[in-house]
């Protein structure tokens, strides 16, 4: 298997985890609660639904920025790693090979201007590049967002059947 396929897997395989935990333990608290309070069959239905679509909601969200915001993190940071050692990189050499071929004024500036652009769109293709085969750039934010989203809904419809089948007195 491909480390890109096996890091999209794993970052499937975190969100399902996840979101059935999360909606299993969250949803079964809290109807059990209700239950006990109400004594209702029906405000723990109500209840339920309202809470699952709304938790739902709540983690696809979080999920979606929370991988968005992993991404930004790494490639900040390794950003200023590349900046670090762009402005270790020596134009001298480049300066000595125009001044030897008697390059001046405007021109020699606009080629040095060039090479420097030359080089942040290569660091920026590197970052790009180190990103997609990180942890976090096989991380699809919109993809994590679903997966997380239909795992919470489909596992805290689970405690919330027990309800719908048995009377809560």
């Amino acid at each position: 298997m491909k480390k890109k396929a096996r890091l999209t897997l794993s970052s499937v395989v975190e969100e399902v985890v996840f979101g059935v935990e999360d909606s299993l333990v969250s949803t079964l608290g809290a109807l059990t609660g209700i239950a006990i309070g109400t004594q209702s069959t029906f405000v723990v239905v109500l209840s339920g639904v309202v809470l699952i679509f709304t938790e739902t909601v709540s983690m696809t969200a979080g999920s979606y920025l929370s991988s968005k915001a992993e991404a930004e993190v790494w490639l900040a940071h390794h950003a200023r790693e590349w900046d670090e050692l762009s402005h270790s990189i020596s134009t001298r050499p480049l300066e000595a090979a125009l001044r030897h071929q008697n390059i001046t004024g405007m021109d020699r500036k606009e080629i040095l201007d060039a090479s420097c652009i030359q080089q942040q769109r290569l660091a920026k293709r590197i970052l790009r590049h180190e990103h997609a085969q990180s942890s976090s750039g096989a991380k699809r934010p919109v993809l994590a967002a679903g997966i997380m989203g239909i795992s919470y809904l489909a596992a805290g419809i689970i405690p919330l059947l027990s309800y719908l089948i048995w009377d809560v007195r």
